[in-house]
């Protein structure tokens, strides 16, 4: 296989290796030399980072990962990797021999807004868009995740979340996810995963996020309100959170599937009060 030789030829390489993303790690990061070519107004010039990716993608394509479907019982592994313009995982299972296997890779360029995100926006935006594509295995499965940063104590602990970071945290809440460090997790498939992942400037010893001290309340009561609305156009359920301090924290969704007025009022009472015990109200 010759390196393209035009635009057109790029787009075609690049459609057929979108085919097998599932079994190449990082590969949103490897091609981005070639997302460049595209861009409106670049003139096409083959260079040598656009070797390099070729050649890295052919290595790949030589000698792929063999992935295994996960053995029921036994929780699975998301290694989290977000860069400055895509991001990566690996879903993994620990066999009964202490070596990890790769069950799932995924890879995404960020575009538009969310390359404007912070580093623990992103790796919180990095982790529903996962959950999405994953959803049929972290269902079945508890999930442990590995992560430079833990975005799950920011979106399951902080107490006023507003915006996209509430619909992010709505999101999450019918998986079992629980973080874990590096250091107690081994395996070739991790080594193998970071090593593609380097961290410039080593790591902190502890992530410490925003606004910690207003974790801990020595009163015991929130207010909930929640209602729903119905209409030619769907239905919907809205919740309002109004903490200690005054600080509201509303929540809005619409249902796919038809519901009573009634139904759907219970539907968002069940929503409140899931997001009151995620809180830890």
């Amino acid at each position: 296989m010759g390196p393209p030789r035009s635009k057109k030829d790029v787009r075609s390489f690049l459609g057929k290796v979108q085919f097998i993303s599932r079994f190449i790690a990082k590969l949103t990061s490897t091609c981005e030399p070639l997302f460049r070519l595209l861009k409106k107004g670049v003139p096409f010039a083959w260079d040598d980072r656009c070797q390099k990716a070729f050649e890295a993608i052919k290595a790949n394509l030589h000698k792929p990962p063999v992935l295994m479907l996960p053995v029921t019982g036994k929780p699975l592994i998301l290694y989290l990797s977000v860069t400055l313009s895509s991001m990566g995982c690996m879903l993994a299972q620990e066999e009964d021999d202490g070596v990890e296997r790769a069950v799932y890779y995924l890879n995404k360029k960020m575009v538009g807004p969310e390359e404007r995100y912070t580093h623990l926006e992103k790796t919180c935006w990095a982790l529903v868009w996962a959950s999405k594509k994953l959803r049929h295995y972290m269902l079945a499965y508890p999930v442990k995740l590995i992560s430079r940063m833990d975005p799950l104590k920011y979106l399951f602990q902080k107490s006023a979340l507003t915006g996209r970071m509430a619909r992010w945290f709505l999101m999450l809440v019918e998986f079992e996810l629980k973080y874990v460090t590096r250091k107690s997790v081994k395996g070739r498939a991790v080594a193998e995963f970071l090593a593609d992942c380097p961290i410039e400037g080593g790591e902190d010893a502890e992530f410490k996020f925003p606004d910690e001290d207003i974790m801990t309340v020595t009163e015991e009561v929130w207010q909930l309100y929640f209602d729903e609305p119905a209409n030619q156009k769907g239905f919907g359920i809205g919740v309002l959170l109004i903490s200690l301090d005054g600080s509201h924290i509303p929540l809005a969704f619409k249902l796919n599937f038809e519901v009573t007025n009634n139904q759907a009022e219970y539907e968002a009472c069940i929503v409140g009060m899931e997001a009151t015990i995620e809180i830890g109200i």
